[in-house]
């Protein structure tokens, strides 16, 4: 009749065991590059920058903060230099002018992040070698800015040359860039479940896919506040796969990019009397 509890003891020992061991080094309060292959983690907020110069490196930042502070000329929050394999996750950016930018050769991932106050907030380029990158979970909140002006070409997830990538469930709220996910030479991927809500489009597709053709889009929700462009979805080639997307006050969804089109909801913006 024991063989239940102890048995509970060794799993919750091996589960705790895991937890330890998922990360190798805490990065200390006044390292700035991570130069060297393994997994790092944070245990307490900083006020400046992390830069990964390094392949085969995941920073889990356990939910803790990367603010700006005082140190007015860094640039960027969380700068990934190119690199393969390289994986951020958990970490809040706040008041970078950039909040992440990852330059990947090749199996880059970005994870359950949060950019606020950014005036580009996540900006990720490949090197056109298709090998799955993935953006997963992040969210950008543009609600407040604290005098960083976003600039009206800027989208809150601008991502380049990167085919057969996946961006799955990443929410952008408040934003007030012209676009809430561009897609730039980055063939066949795939936005899943992606939201884009209380949205101020400044231009012509919150999300647009550029030299992007057969991307997929499924599951995806963008609700506008103020109606300024014409359709919530936009590209330059019509051979898409849009399915059981939602558009909620817009002009038009613009699923006619789309050359498989299912069950999609358009509530288009209707005029005040």
């Amino acid at each position: 009749m024991r063989v239940v509890p102890t048995l509970g003891l060794v799993l919750s020992g091996l589960l705790c065991s895991t937890s330890v061991l998922a990360c190798d080094t805490v990065l200390a309060a006044d390292v700035y590059v991570i130069d060297a292959p393994g997994k790092y983690c944070l245990n307490a907020n900083r006020d400046h920058p992390v830069a990964i110069d390094a392949s085969d490196v995941e920073l889990d930042c356990k939910t803790r903060t990367i603010s700006r502070g005082d140190q007015q000329s860094r640039h960027i929050g969380i700068e990934v230099r190119r690199h393969d394999n390289v994986t951020v996750r958990n970490c809040r950016v706040d008041g970078y002018p950039v909040g992440i930018e990852m330059l990947i050769e090749r199996n880059g991932q970005l994870i359950n992040n949060t950019v606020s106050n950014a005036g580009q907030p996540i900006f990720v380029s490949g090197s056109r070698d298709p090998q799955g990158s993935r953006l997963t979970g992040n969210r950008v909140v543009g609600y407040e800015r604290q005098g960083h002006e976003v600039p009206a070409w800027t989208p809150a997830i601008e991502v380049w040359d990167l085919p057969k990538s996946q961006l799955i469930n990443n929410v952008v709220v408040g934003y007030r860039g012209n676009r809430g996910i561009l897609m730039m030479r980055s063939p066949e991927s795939q936005l899943t479940g992606n939201q884009m809500l209380d949205f101020l489009a400044e231009a012509d597709g919150v999300i647009s896919m550029q030299e992007s053709p057969r991307t997929r889009l499924v599951h995806n929700t963008i609700a506008l506040q103020t109606v300024r462009g014409r359709s919530a979805v936009s590209s330059d080639t019509n051979d898409h796969t849009c399915v059981e997307n939602i558009v909620v006050n817009a002009m038009g969804g613009g699923f006619e990019i789309c050359g498989v089109s299912r069950f999609n909801v358009v509530q288009p913006w209707i005029e005040p009397h």
